[in-house]
Parts: structure tokens; sequence; C-alpha cells
């Protein structure tokens, strides 16, 4: 298994992932680019890469990695879903790891 970036670490992006973003996709990525909301674990990262996120969507959605559960339920990836997805994982987190 190896950690895997969401939305792709090249820059520039390629043109879907710079639509999906936003006008701001540039500041998007370079805030939320090594956040939690953006990273995974996979066993496919050299097939993911820096594919669009439809593409990534089907490799993701067939893992046995309950972390990747979480892409069953978003279409798309932006600042929002990355930030939704951070949330979520800090909730658990803290169930897992309570102080």
């Amino acid at each position: 298994m190896s950690l895997e970036h969401i939305m792709p670490q090249k820059s520039p992006l390629r043109k879907e992932w710079q639509e999906m973003l936003g006008t701001n996709y540039s500041k998007t990525q370079k805030e939320l680019l090594h956040t939690l909301g953006n990273l995974t674990l996979t066993q496919y990262n050299s097939e993911l890469s820096n594919k669009s996120f439809e593409e990534k969507l089907k490799i993701l959605r067939t893992s046995n990695v309950t972390l990747n559960q979480y892409f069953h339920k978003v279409n798309v990836w932006n600042e929002e879903e990355i930030k939704s997805r951070a949330e979520s994982l800090a909730k658990i987190a803290i169930k897992v790891w309570p102080r």
C-alpha cells in the first residue's frame, strides 16, 4: 500500500482537474494538496497517477480499503469535498484515538 494524492501533485494540473477545481485551482492545489482530505491509501498508485478524477473514481470505488468507501458518495473533487473528507476522517480519528 502507498499514499495517493487524489488531486494530483503534478503542476500544471490537467485541464479536467482545473475545471473541476474551479477558477482558483492553483490556490486550491497549493493549499490542500498534502492535507488529510486529499490523501488515501491504495495499491494502485502508479495506475492512478495524474488521471482525471473520474478515472480515479473507477479504481477507488473498487478498493477493499475501508478508507476508500467514501468515494462511493462523491462525484466531484473540489475544495469543498476535500475539506469535507478531511473533517470526516478527523472525526473517525478522534473516535479511534481519543485523548
